[in-house]
């Protein structure tokens, strides 16, 4: 009886021993198999050709609101006449070329955004009241920006011209009053 009792429990010791051995066989494996060179988490990954070339296509739509956000922030990106040309060339409507007159007189293009405004206004007629109104209004502003790019105030006489101060130097200035009020308010 004894040993029948002993019988079993020499199996499992040496069933033990022996998992003990291919656990280790199989971790060492495992690990070698992870770090070999022809292991597919070491190859870099490539992206295909069709998409490294591939540029965004933008839409009129997505361009015109573009711009428009551009005018609205008051600074215009690298890309603006890019979105202008894509505009251009898709849309002739009166809300896409009020938005690139609005992005030339914004950049100092005044007569372009004149140009684009001959267009828009026979077509005002057309519209409701309100929306003629309110182009009316855009075309008002953009002939006032445009006037102050093409023909400059010349009302300084070159007196003043000489006497008008840098912003460094104003801002010397400045601190120079401002050094002199606490002198004189101690």
């Amino acid at each position: 009886m004894r040993k029948l009792l002993l019988l079993p429990l020499v199996l499992c010791l040496s069933i033990q021993s022996q998992a003990g051995f291919f656990t280790s066989f199989l971790a060492s494996s495992a690990a070698n198999y992870i770090t070999s060179p022809s292991s597919s988490s070491q190859r870099p990954q490539t992206t295909p050709k069709s998409q490294k070339n591939k540029k965004k296509i933008i839409s009129k739509r997505e361009a015109s609101k573009k711009l428009w956000r551009m005018h609205k922030n008051g600074v215009y990106g690298d890309n603006y006449m890019a979105l202008i040309n894509i505009v251009k060339s898709q849309s002739d409507s009166v809300g896409d070329l009020d938005t690139i007159a609005y992005a030339y007189i914004d950049n100092g293009h005044a007569q372009e955004a004149l140009d684009i405004y001959k267009k828009i206004l026979p077509a005002l007629s057309k519209l409701p009241t309100a929306k003629k109104q309110k182009y009316q209004r855009h075309y008002s502003e953009i002939k006032m920006k445009a006037n102050n790019i093409l023909s400059p105030k010349d009302e300084m006489s070159s007196s003043e011209e000489k006497e008008q101060v840098t912003p460094s130097e104003e801002k010397k200035q400045d601190t120079k009053r401002a050094f002199e009020y606490t002198q004189d308010h101690q």
